[in-house]
C-alpha cells in the first residue's frame, strides 16, 4: 500500500497532467521502492492538496489507516518521505504505535528509516525535524502576511466588490486587489439603498439579489445569492471605509476606492429598521441620511456606550 500526498492544491494545479508533479513523482518513487523490496502494491491512496499538520481534516489517509484496522492484508505502507505521513512529533507516534500493533512497517522510499535501532533513531530526528520546518515555516509566513497587511496589502479572499489580482510589473508577481467591475456598482447601490433607511436587511438581499448581485462562484460553489448574514458584515466592514484588520489591529489598507463611492457609516446607534450587529471592535453600524462620498466616511467612529 502507498499513501500519496501534496500539500496544497495550488501543487496539483502546476502542471498540464491532472494530478500536477509531485503526485506523480512521489508515486513514482514509491512504485520503485516496492520493486526493489519486492513487495506488490494492492491499493494507493492520494491526498491532493491537504496539510499534513492536521490529519483529521485528510480523508484518503484515514481510509487508508481504516482500511488496515479493518483488514489483515498489509503488511506495509510505503511514503515518499515522513513529511507526507505526519509533520508533527505526537500524529508521528500515534500512526506508528497503530501501525506497529497491526503488524505493518512504513517504508520511506527516499529515507533510510526502518525497525533497526539506528533506522530508529534515524526515524525520531526526521520526525523532530519536520515538526521544526513546519513550526519555522508557519512563523516565516505569519511574519511576511503581517508586514503585507503593514503595507496596507489585503490578506487571504477580496471583499465583495473587489477581486483578487497578479499584478506583473517588472517581472514581479504581486497579489493584489483590484475593483470588481460587474459587482462593485451592486455593492455600492447597497450601501446607498442602506443609507436611506428605508429596507430591512432582508429586503435589502432581496432586492440586490434582484439587481444581479451574486457572490462570486468558487471550485464548491456556485454565484448565489448574498446572505443576510454576509450583507450584514459587509455593511458594519471599516475595508469599505479604506481599512484593514489584521489579528485584531486596524491599518490603512491600500485598495483602491477612488473609482468606488463604498460607504460604511459607523456611529452611534439610532433608530433605524435594519441595523446590523455590532462589530467586533465595539462600533456600531446604523443608518445615516448624509450621502456617501468617494473613499470618504460621512460620520466619524465613536465607541460604542
Amino acid at each position: 500500500m502507498i499513501y500519496l500526498r501534496a500539500s496544497s492544491a495550488s501543487q496539483v494545479r502546476r502542471d498540464y497532467a491532472p494530478e500536477g508533479i509531485s503526485i506523480p513523482a512521489q508515486r513514482e518513487a514509491c512504485c520503485r521502492r516496492a520493486e526493489q523490496l519486492g513487495l506488490t502494491i494492492v491499493e494507493e491512496y492520494v491526498e491532493p492538496g491537504r496539510s499534513a499538520v492536521e490529519i483529521a481534516r485528510r480523508a484518503a489517509f484515514k481510509r487508508m489507516l481504516a482500511r488496515i484496522r479493518d483488514t489483515d492484508d498489509i503488511d506495509h505502507v510505503i511514503v515518499y518521505k515522513l513529511s507526507r505521513m505526519a509533520r508533527n512529533r505526537v500524529d508521528d507516534a500515534l500512526v506508528m504505535a497503530d501501525l506497529r500493533q497491526r503488524g505493518v512497517t512504513l517504508i520511506s522510499a527516499t529515507e533510510s528509516v526502518d525497525e533497526t535501532p539506528v533506522g530508529q533513531l534515524m526515524h525520531g530526528i526526521l520526525a523532530t525535524f519536520n515538526e521544526y520546518q513546519s513550526r519555522e515555516s508557519g512563523a516565516d509566513i505569519a511574519y511576511k502576511m503581517g508586514q503585507k497587511a503593514r503595507n496596507g496589502g489585503t490578506i487571504g479572499r477580496a471583499r465583495l466588490g473587489y477581486l483578487n489580482h497578479i499584478d506583473r510589473t517588472d517581472g514581479r508577481d504581486i497579489r493584489t486587489i483590484i475593483v470588481d467591475p460587474e459587482r462593485a456598482p451592486l455593492v455600492q447601490l447597497g450601501f446607498e439603498l442602506f443609507v436611506a433607511g428605508n429596507l430591512t436587511i432582508d429586503q435589502l438581499s432581496e432586492r440586490l439579489y434582484q439587481r444581479g448581485l451574486r457572490t462570486r462562484p468558487t471550485a464548491r460553489y456556485p454565484a448565489q445569492r448574498v446572505s443576510i448574514s454576509k450583507l450584514a458584515r459587509m455593511l458594519r466592514d471599516r475595508y469599505y471605509l479604506g481599512y484593514i484588520t489584521y489579528r485584531g489591529e486596524k491599518l490603512p489598507g491600500r485598495h483602491d476606492l477612488s473609482s468606488t463611492r463604498f460607504c460604511s457609516i459607523v456611529s452611534k446607534p439610532s433608530s433605524t429598521p435594519a441595523p446590523p450587529p455590532e462589530n467586533d471592535d465595539g462600533y456600531t453600524t446604523t443608518t445615516s441620511r448624509a450621502p456617501c462620498t468617494a473613499g470618504t466616511a460621512t460620520n466619524q467612529a465613536t465607541p460604542d456606550g
